[in-house]
C-alpha cells in the first residue's frame, strides 16, 4: 500500500538531508507527468531514485515495470499511420482502437456483429501476445456508427466482458471508412494475485 505522501515528508523532516532528497523525489513522481502511475524524469536524480524506489524488485520485475514492448497484428494499417495495435508499459497494456477486419484475409465483414466479434478476437490475441488476459481489461470505448447497432453488440459485448466489467463509454460517431461499423479500444492492467 502506498504511503502517503505528507507522511514521506514529515519523515524527511525528521532524518537527514538525503531522506528530504528522497522524498521530494517520491512527490516530483507522485504529481508529475503519469509513469505507471508515477512521474518521470521530473528531478535530477530521479535515476538514483527509481533504484532506491524499485530496488526490492526482483531483476525481472523491474524490467518488466521499466520496459515498453510495441505489439503488431501485422496490418498494413499500423506501418502507414505509424501506431501498434497495442503498447505494453510495465504493468499497463494499451491496445489502440480496433475495428473490425480480418487480418487474415484482410477483409472487413458486413455485420456489425462479425465486426465487433473480430474487434474481440484481434484485441484478445493483441493482450495475450502483450502478457495479458480479457480479464485483465480495466477501460473499454466503443465507437458504433449507428444508434441501431446499440442494441446489436451489447450481448456481444456482455459475452466478453460480463464478468470483467470494464468501465466503459460508448460514443456514436462516424469511422474512418464507410464499411467500419464499430471500432473497440481496450486499456488493460495486470491483475496482481
Amino acid at each position: 500500500m502506498p504511503v502517503p505522501l505528507a507522511f514521506l515528508v514529515g519523515l524527511a523532516e525528521e532524518f537527514d538531508p538525503a531522506s528530504l532528497v528522497f522524498a521530494t523525489l517520491i512527490k516530483c513522481r507522485a504529481s508529475g507527468p503519469a509513469y505507471n502511475g508515477f512521474a518521470l524524469s521530473i528531478h535530477p536524480f530521479w535515476p538514483m531514485a527509481e533504484r532506491l524506489i524499485f530496488s526490492s524488485l526482483s531483476p525481472e520485475e523491474y524490467a518488466r515495470k521499466s520496459m515498453r514492448k510495441l505489439i503488431s497484428t501485422g496490418s498494413p494499417f499500423e506501418k502507414a499511420a505509424g501506431y501498434s495495435r497495442a503498447v505494453v508499459q510495465g504493468d499497463w497494456c494499451f491496445v489502440s482502437g480496433t475495428t473490425g477486419y480480418d487480418y487474415a484475409t484482410m477483409s472487413m465483414p458486413e455485420t456489425v456483429e462479425a465486426q465487433t466479434r473480430n474487434c474481440l478476437a484481434t484485441i484478445a490475441k493483441a493482450l495475450q501476445d502483450g502478457g495479458f488476459e480479457m480479464a485483465d481489461v480495466v477501460r473499454a470505448h466503443y465507437y458504433i456508427t449507428d444508434a441501431a447497432f446499440v442494441d446489436i453488440v451489447f450481448p456481444i459485448l456482455g459475452e466478453a466482458f460480463g464478468d470483467i466489467r470494464p468501465a466503459a463509454t460508448m460514443i456514436i460517431c462516424q469511422l474512418n471508412k464507410p464499411e467500419m461499423k464499430i471500432e473497440i479500444e481496450v486499456t488493460a492492467l495486470r491483475r496482481t494475485t
